[in-house]
């Protein structure tokens, strides 16, 4: 039997802002990656609560120095209000060269699609623990007007790991660092016809205020390559 999953998105199936993105569970640990990418990175909640943004093994990559294949951990804060741990954010930013290209992906028929970011705007997906006992209508009471939920998926320790979209005013501080890491990808060489390129960036880092999980996705445009 399969493990239970979400799989969502930004956009639509014609016009996606984001990366197709895979939310599981497994046992008693949560599991979150970007589905072109989950054969190489991922981020894992373990019921330890150590949680990891890390290579996967299959991958074969480690880290310079280490020996080790995670990038980053963390350990699970506590209770932000009784019965709900914050876990991980993934951030869809608005960008200005987002229609450069159109996504070739394969997206499966069961992916949730959220509207995409306005102007000056980022989807915020936030990955929320809630605790046994907890019961399915309590997600109402950490959301707010506007947000969606796009489901929740059962830990075998009782707990429940719910999907909220919420649409969020970027601060100075998201556009600074939006703007740092989009400069990173910038440089990648192309010989030919650039019609079809339509990667997305992945960014890992941690939220400034609460030390949370934080990944940016966001389309790459022409400006981040350089034809031949």
């Amino acid at each position: 039997m399969p493990d239970p999953t979400l799989r969502f998105a930004a956009g639509s199936p014609e016009r996606p802002r984001s990366s197709v993105w895979r939310l599981w569970t497994h046992g008693s640990d949560a599991y979150l990656g970007a589905r072109t990418t989950l054969r190489v990175f991922k981020f894992s909640m373990h019921k330890s609560g150590q949680w990891n943004a890390a290579f996967t093994r299959e991958s074969g990559v480690v880290i310079k120095g280490t020996g080790l294949r995670e990038r980053k951990t963390w350990r699970r804060p506590p209770e932000f209000t009784p019965g709900w741990t914050q876990g991980p954010v993934v951030g869809i930013p608005w960008v200005e060269w987002q229609d450069d290209f159109r996504s070739l992906e394969d997206v499966p028929a069961d992916t949730g699609w959220f509207p995409g970011p306005n102007p000056g705007m980022k989807l915020q997906f936030s990955v929320l623990f809630a605790a046994p006992g907890v019961p399915a209508d309590g997600v109402n009471s950490v959301s707010q007007a506007g947000d969606l939920i796009g489901g929740g998926l059962p830990l075998s320790n009782g707990e429940t790991v719910w999907l909220q979209g919420r649409q969020v005013e970027m601060s100075p501080g998201d556009q600074k660092g939006i703007a740092s890491a989009e400069r990173e990808f910038r440089g990648f060489k192309v010989d030919g016809d650039m019609s079809g390129i339509s990667p997305w960036a992945l960014w890992t880092t941690t939220s400034p205020v609460d030390d949370i999980p934080l990944l940016i996705n966001f389309p790459l445009g022409r400006r981040h390559f350089e034809g031949t």
